[in-house]
């Protein structure tokens, strides 16, 4: 008969099943018990999951903005957006009775608007292109160059990340 004593516990009551138990697989990385924090080797897998999360959530928004906008957006060619394209989207928006809040608007419009592409398409030059497909103005020299810099900046933070 085993007694209890309150510094040991028989394993048996206290122990989680084996099945509840998941183990993390082990890391090639030695770490040094000093240098080491709790929450660091984990940290990378938990931002990385949060910007999936995120990353899809706006593509699904965007996905809504080429559903309802095939003439306009375009994952594969994005056109330059013409200036107050979003007043537009809005009225279109409000005339046709579509369920799309002016917040999830602009977070698809802004991520839309950020993407690498779009860049791209942006500091190539050319026209603008309106809530119809229809032309609507041209890209200035400035916008050109504020759309170069931002390519270089993310092409900068690509290196950073280790994708480039």
């Amino acid at each position: 008969m085993s007694t209890l004593t309150i510094s040991r516990k028989p394993k048996g009551l206290c122990r989680k099943p084996l099945q509840a138990q998941q183990k993390e697989p082990e890391s090639d990385i030695s770490i040094n018990a000093r240098h080491y924090k709790p929450n660091e080797l984990n940290r990378s897998k938990r931002l990385t999951g949060r910007k999936t999360k995120a990353a899809k959530a706006r593509d699904r928004k965007m996905m809504r903005l080429i559903k309802f906008w095939p003439e306009l957006f375009s994952i594969d060619e994005p056109k330059p957006l013409k200036i107050g394209v979003l007043a537009d989207l809005q009225n279109s928006i409000d005339t046709r009775g579509i369920e799309f809040g002016a917040g999830s608007l602009k977070a698809a419009l802004m991520g839309y608007t950020r993407r690498y592409q779009y860049q791209k398409a942006l500091s190539a030059g050319g026209l603008r292109y309106g809530i119809n497909g229809t032309p609507c103005g041209e890209v200035s020299v400035e916008q050109q160059q504020n759309a170069l810099d931002a390519l270089k900046k993310k092409r900068m933070e690509g290196r950073k990340d280790g994708q480039g």
